[in-house]
């Protein structure tokens, strides 16, 4: 494909090949060697041919129209790209890469007939990555290295006299691991990864299938997921209808394409195997493999740092008898607590602090407009060590009662014998603490107390690195008053005016008879 082709091939450099060759005369025959550098040990090389230089003998060079299909796949090419010397003059990088894709498969599936082979090939034999030589005459080739652990993408070749010689385009060779990206999906309505209890997480993976050879009789693609015990997959049967998964923008509903296995509790929660095989990447024009799912938090998240982690990776094939563990992605969510302190100031003078026990609490979440939800929360107490162990703080903080948001629970949250109450399970968001039951001689707090959660370096950093938030709350003694606009005050108002107009009536009454 002319000088344009291979300018588009200039891609992430790994290794570097400059080609060269000089001949006294060139014929249809001639050929050059071309150096392929620093293929891995045991792998092949192999230059597919996919155009032929229309070259004049008698003339001494090339002639209109430059190009043309081989003879063995211009059946298949014509119909999907035209004429030869038209595709390579409006190639785009995009369209090269979709092309080398589209042949591959081609290939694989004997498109081009039982004898359709490489033009040249050659083996590293040696016992270390070296580079290797191949014959070529004029023409347009796919150079494919297959039988190693690292996946080279396809690269185009190109012969073509210049000056009474052979020259070969300047190339690199490609490899390529499958990378997998894990991410929650909707960032609007989940901020910084910060979950509570019952909250419903979404999660997208996304990944890339390699292109393999016809050497790869069983290829091996799956995705494997695992969760942490606070997070937990919602389960439909099939358990396929878990799943939206795509080959680009293309859902995959046909279930001959991939499965679902579930997983052991030790292991993985979930794996997708794909069936390379099937795969439509010629209906969808796209490698991209996208999964979204939803994850349910239950009570056994925890409010440890990266303790509530979602794991995904690659298992996949290297080499036509080897498969490989990819690197694992994973994604953390956060759950957030507060730790309440109950007090009253002594009476001795000193403004000192003293915890007091005893007080029943209710905590109350906000709707998206910022109003109390009538239904309290449901809470289970819990004496889970990962909880426990982060509260690195004096030791008496050792018997706070401690109360984790659950799906199934009790609304009251008791303050313990030393005043003190730790929650944990919450997500990021605004709360409303109500005082339900005071301690016996003191007065509720009236109304609620306003508790804002977020991620803003406000609350407190433990040593371990985990967060949670202090709140202090304030009992009196004494009569307690209604607040004002209470109707306590408006029944204290109407007996003070009968009061007043008694006595008013009363003293008009005594002047009229001291005037009789």
């Amino acid at each position: 494909m002319m000088k344009k082709l291979a300018s588009l091939l200039l891609v992430l450099v790994m290794l570097l090949s400059i080609c060269g060759g000089a001949l006294a005369e060139i014929t249809k025959d001639s050929t050059m060697t071309v150096q392929i550098p620093q293929i891995d040990d045991k792998a092949t090389a192999y230059a597919y041919k996919i155009m032929d230089v229309t070259y004049s003998e008698d003339l001494h060079m090339v002639v209109n129209p430059g190009v043309k299909w081989a003879t063995e796949i211009e059946a298949w090419a014509v119909p999907k790209y035209g004429l030869a010397h038209e595709f390579s003059e409006t190639l785009s990088e995009e369209a090269l890469e979709a092309f080398y894709i589209e042949f591959l498969i081609a290939k694989n599936n004997k498109t081009f007939g039982e004898d359709y082979k490489a033009y040249a090939q050659v083996y590293n034999d040696a016992e270390k990555p070296a580079a290797v030589e191949l014959e070529l005459a004029m023409g347009e080739y796919i150079l494919i290295i297959e039988g190693t652990a690292t996946i080279y993408s396809p690269v185009g070749l190109s012969v073509k006299p210049v000056s009474g010689e052979l020259i070969c385009n300047d190339f690199e060779l490609k490899s390529e691991s499958p990378i997998i990206e894990k991410t929650i999906s909707e960032k609007d309505e989940i901020v910084d990864n910060g979950v509570g209890v019952g909250s419903i997480v979404p999660f997208e993976i996304t990944t890339t299938v390699p292109v393999y050879s016809s050497d790869y009789e069983n290829v091996t693609f799956n995705i494997i997921d695992t969760l942490s015990a606070g997070l937990e997959l919602i389960i439909k049967e099939p358990i396929s209808d878990n799943f939206t998964i795509k080959l680009g923008d293309e859902p995959l509903t046909n279930l001959d394409h991939y499965r679902v296995v579930k997983g052991e509790e030790s292991g993985p929660t979930f794996t997708i195997e794909f069936n390379y095989e099937t795969l439509p990447f010629a209906d969808s024009g796209s490698r991209k493999i996208t999964v979204n799912y939803d994850v349910l938090i239950n009570d056994e998240v925890s409010m440890v740092k990266d303790a509530n982690n979602n794991a995904a990776q690659l298992y996949y094939s290297t080499t036509p008898t080897t498969v490989t563990e990819g690197e694992k992605k994973t994604v953390p969510v956060y759950t957030f607590g507060f730790e309440l302190v109950k007090y009253h100031m002594a009476g001795d003078g000193t403004k000192t602090k003293e915890l007091l026990p005893g007080a029943t609490f209710e905590l109350y979440a906000t709707d998206k407009d910022g109003k109390i939800i009538n239904e309290p929360l449901l809470f289970k107490s819990t004496t889970d060590s990962r909880d426990i162990a982060i509260l690195d703080l004096e030791p008496k903080r050792n018997t706070i009662n401690r109360y984790k948001l659950s799906i199934a629970g009790s609304k009251d949250l008791v303050v313990d014998a030393n005043g003190l109450l730790y929650i944990t399970g919450l997500d990021e968001g605004i709360y409303y603490l109500k005082e339900i039951n005071a301690p016996s001689g003191y007065n509720a707090v009236d109304g609620y107390t306003k508790i804002e959660i977020v991620q803003d370096g406000s609350s407190e950093l433990l040593k371990n690195g985990s967060q949670y938030y202090h709140l202090e709350v304030e009992n009196k003694k004494g009569i307690a008053l209604p607040p004002t606009g209470g109707i306590g005050t408006t029944i204290f108002t109407i007996v003070g005016i009968v009061i007043m107009a008694g006595v008013v009536i009363l003293l008009i009454s005594r002047n009229r008879k001291k005037n009789v």
